[in-house]
């Protein structure tokens, strides 16, 4: 009888450990303090959608400097808007109420419902609950605003082109030793959890010269059939979210 053919080249997985710069560290700890307060505060309150708002920072927070960048940025925009509301005279207490909560009767009970989404339903979703607060009291939300300012302050430091992140650096080292990178015909699949940190990557990459294409959620069927078949005649390098997981 023939010997029978794999359907699938050979894959190699790795995890690779990275220490924290100082900087790094002071950010990490900063938002997690702010993470840590507010959601206490969300579960004596019972408000499920700012603890899933938190635990959403959380989660780019270790993803990445930029992602966690993006999302405090979003997150500064969306409490202007509600201090703007509150503060506005011409409102009613009602009107301002439903501008608040706006439409978030599909918005998961809890964050195990929430990574059960796919990425589009999950982007769908944060845009819903980004707005939730847990005071209608507008020096209560001017507090957290500037809890969220400075936090922001301190990831766009990180983001200056003289801050050498320690994950990226780590990765730069892998691909530097990766027999992958050198020989022809290999490929290098890099999973990222956030759209935010795979553009990110994306843009890193490229500019060191790497060839890099991309499959995420956002994508239609025959984008990412399209983005399959420039990964596999062209591009040394996919970075992706789990929508490229089959």
């Amino acid at each position: 009888p023939c010997p029978r053919q794999p359907l699938f080249r050979p894959r190699y997985a790795k995890t690779v450990g990275y220490e924290l710069t100082a900087e790094e560290l002071d950010l990490y700890t900063a938002v997690t303090q702010y993470v840590r307060s507010r959601r206490k505060e969300a579960k004596a309150k019972k408000n499920r959608n700012v603890e899933l708002i938190l635990m959403v920072m959380q989660r780019r927070l270790a993803s990445s400097i930029y992602a966690i960048t993006c999302t405090l940025r979003n997150r500064l925009g969306a409490l202007d808007e509600v201090i703007r509301i509150l503060r506005d005279p011409t409102r009613s207490a009602s009107e301002k109420k439903r501008l608040l909560k706006g439409d978030t009767e599909d918005v998961p009970g809890d964050y195990t419902e929430y990574e059960d989404l796919d990425e589009r339903q999950r982007d769908a979703v944060e845009r819903k609950v980004f707005r939730q607060v847990l005071s209608d009291d507008p020096e209560q939300v001017e507090k957290e605003r500037g809890e969220v300012a400075e936090l922001l302050r301190i990831a766009e430091a990180l983001n200056k082109a003289n801050h050498k992140e320690a994950k990226f650096a780590e990765l730069l080292k892998v691909l530097d030793s990766s027999d992958v990178i050198r020989r022809e015909n290999e490929k290098l699949v890099i999973f990222t959890e956030h759209k935010d940190t795979m553009d990110n990557l994306t843009e890193r990459l490229v500019q060191r010269g790497y060839t890099v294409t991309n499959i995420h959620g956002s994508m239609d069927v025959d984008a990412r059939k399209e983005a399959q078949r420039i990964f596999r005649t062209e591009k040394k390098i996919l970075v992706c979210t789990d929508a490229a997981g089959e």
